[in-house]
């Protein structure tokens, strides 16, 4: 017999058998469906993962710290009574500090290292207020900007909203409420800050506004109604700030080459000092465990999936041999016509076959009418997957399409047995079968 006669003819044998087939297929499509959807919270997370990482933090970034022990100050110790020994809660605070601390010499330390593109120390700004001129002064805080962060704008005349021109600043949109203006007029504005001194001393330093921020969103995590300054303008404001002092700084941000690897930067910076002076983590970090967390969760689902078409392979082996048992006298008769042994067992595979892809198939339009339920329900209790470009449930068409090739396989290797056992019948036994 053709091939294709003999397909034809098990799709005939299983329209007879109406609803043992529908029920066999729709066991192995409860795991197909469990499949492809953990495929499709898989890909979705995945993509949500990447588009909120290109908004909440640079993957040429890293942050370093220093590697201190710090001395803990006891209040229940007693010292001793000497003063010329005698070391005050003071100046151990102080020592931590030092300890913990950057110095001008990190900063040109962490330059040299291959593979730096710049070094970025981290001030704390203490700002009194904002106003536009003769405007009305605002309560208001102001950041410096360490990295090459895509900072998220409604206005903007910035050629690149990675960086910040010195003397020019990014204003939040709140401030735009405070003064009773748009977003579109600030742009070009001229805003005065007033700062403080570390001896109370305020004074003043103006910029242009050369952006205003997004407001409140999901994907900001930090400094919300702050105005942003570049790094070269808060290192000149710290200085104003404590004049005379030796400048330190409580972190870092090393940014990486674009053709550099940050691990590799990384690590050359952790072996700085025989390994004992610097903490370095990077974005990139956070963001591969995220990534293992999504990948093992996703295995899991893909687990129970496996599980239950597992379980779906003895509904398949039952009904093949149940089919063997019906049709015996009409095995017998093929076989008297001349029907080859091969020709029955292949019509029984076939089967077999036809099951697992009506289950996969089943499975998979069944994920996909999920993910088109499921996404606006995940956008009304709250996770604002539109905000960084996607669902958060998404088919992976290919990965399903492979999942229902793999069914049929599984499928063909139930119904092995049951075709074998009737391609091995007496005809002669067989036509006498009632």
């Amino acid at each position: 017999m053709r091939r294709i006669d003999i397909v034809k003819r098990a799709g005939r044998n299983l329209k007879q058998a109406k609803l043992r087939t529908i029920l066999t297929a729709l066991a192995i499509a409860v795991g197909a469906t469990t499949i492809s959807m953990a495929f499709a919270a898989g890909k979705g997370g995945r993509s949500y993962i990447d588009s909120l990482a290109g908004k909440i933090g640079d993957q040429k970034s890293i942050s370093v710290w220093r590697k201190a022990s710090v001395e803990p100050v006891d209040i229940y110790e007693l010292k001793s009574a000497n003063e010329e020994k005698q070391k005050t809660e003071e100046e151990i605070t102080q020592e931590n500090i030092e300890k913990s601390s950057f110095s001008q010499e990190d900063v040109d330390r962490l330059s040299k290292v291959e593979g730096v593109k710049a070094v970025n120390p981290s001030v704390a700004l203490s700002m009194k207020s904002a106003r536009l001129e003769n405007g009305e002064k605002i309560a208001v805080s102001a950041v410096v900007k360490t990295d090459e962060q895509p900072m998220e704008v409604s206005e903007s005349e910035l050629k690149n909203n990675s960086i910040l021109p010195d003397g020019k600043v990014l204003a939040p949109k709140s401030f735009a409420k405070a003064v009773k203006m748009t977003e579109k007029d600030l742009i070009g504005k001229k805003v005065i800050f007033e700062f403080r001194k570390d001896n109370d001393e305020i004074f003043e330093k103006s910029f242009e506004i050369a952006a205003v921020d997004k407001g409140k969103t999901d994907t900001q995590f930090s400094y919300p109604n702050s105005f942003w300054l570049s790094n070269k303008d808060g290192l000149e404001i710290a200085k104003n700030q404590s004049p005379g002092e030796k400048m330190s700084f409580y972190s870092i941000s090393v940014n990486v080459k674009d053709d550099a690897d940050v691990s590799q930067v990384k690590n050359s910076i952790l072996n700085l000092e025989n390994g004992e002076r610097y903490n370095a983590t990077s974005f990139a970090d956070s963001y591969e465990t995220v990534n293992t967390a999504l990948n093992i969760a996703t295995a899991g689902l893909v687990g129970f999936g496996v599980l239950a078409i597992l379980a779906s392979v003895f509904g398949i082996i039952n009904t093949q041999y149940i089919s063997v048992l019906e049709r015996t006298s009409q095995i017998g008769l093929m076989k008297s016509l001349g029907a080859k042994k091969s020709d029955v067992s292949k019509m029984f595979r076939y089967e077999s076959a036809w099951i697992g892809f009506l289950g996969g198939i089943i499975g998979v339009a069944v994920a996909f009418v999920g993910t088109l339920i499921l996404n606006p329900v995940i956008e009304k209790i709250g996770i604002k997957t539109a905000e960084v470009g996607g669902n958060l449930l998404q088919m992976d068409f290919l990965a399903s399409g492979i999942m229902v090739v793999g069914l049929i396989l599984v499928a063909v290797a139930s119904g092995y047995f049951p075709a074998r056992k009737a391609s091995r019948m007496n005809p002669i036994e067989a036509l006498r079968t009632e």
